[in-house]
């Protein structure tokens, strides 16, 4: 019984998550000709670009200032 609500629960966040995204979807092309979401996957995958470029710029100046370096005294 508990695996069934369990699945039941899962079910209705996916359709729920559908619902919202359509939505987003009808939104989008309604005000800017296309969908929300591929803007959004975009979006997603940008953001996840500019924080590696942001990981790397902070190790580069970290090196560089010799921050965290053991063996200089």
């Amino acid at each position: 019984m508990t695996s069934y609500i369990l699945v039941k629960k899962a079910e209705y966040r996916i359709s729920k998550r559908r619902i919202i995204i359509n939505l987003f979807d009808d939104l989008g092309i309604f005000l800017l000709g296309k969908p929300l979401s591929n803007l959004l996957q975009l979006g997603y995958k940008l953001s996840n670009t500019l924080r590696k470029i942001d990981i790397a710029l902070f190790a580069l100046a970290v090196s560089f200032l010799g921050i965290g370096d053991m063996n200089s005294e």
